[in-house]
């Protein structure tokens, strides 16, 4: 990565988020594409779908750096991919977003949801680069973050979130091939 122009926080960010997706896209290639779509837990929830979940935070988040390039806020359809907001969205309720989106989401194909996870992640990391260095060490760059420097918000939206699904994608991996968890 070319990092002239970019402060040390930014280049390291970023190369921290590149590398935490590399791993989760490993996790992704040792699951194989044949059982993407089968349940792994008691909610029903595929490996596609937690894609798809992860997806939609980072195409959230993308949809915010936008905002600070702009200079205005983000648009509904930049943050959620639809007209409306779903609902949990406004007023927030998390369990709530995820579940409506969820809903909206299971009924992708497998194909289009991992297109549209690599576009995304492909998005997010473009805007992170456009971004001034500055942004990266500057409190408070993002309104809904409170002091939060974007460091600290990408471990939180995105790289914190692979590792949250990490286990029990593993686990499922384990017990579907009948290996102690």
């Amino acid at each position: 990565m070319d990092t002239s122009g970019m402060s040390a926080e930014q280049a390291t960010t970023i190369e921290r988020l590149r590398s935490a997706r590399a791993a989760f896209d490993e996790l992704l290639v040792a699951v194989g594409t044949d059982r993407m779509t089968q349940p792994i837990d008691a909610g029903g929830w595929s490996v596609k779908d937690i894609v798809a979940h992860i997806t939609s935070y980072e195409r959230w988040t993308t949809a915010h750096l936008r905002s600070v390039l702009r200079g205005e806020p983000p648009t509904v359809m930049e943050q959620y991919g639809t007209v409306e907001p779903p609902e949990g969205a406004d007023p927030f309720d998390l369990d709530t977003l995820n579940a409506s989106m969820h809903e909206r989401d299971r009924s992708l194909t497998l194909d289009e949801v991992m297109h549209t996870a690599g576009a995304t992640f492909a998005d997010l990391v473009d805007v992170m680069l456009s971004l001034p260095p500055e942004a990266f060490s500057q409190e408070g760059v993002l309104d809904w973050a409170g002091d939060d420097a974007l460091p600290r918000v990408i471990d939180a939206q995105i790289i914190d979130h692979y590792a949250q699904h990490e286990p029990a994608i593993r686990d499922w991996i384990a017990r579907d091939e009948g290996l102690p968890v």
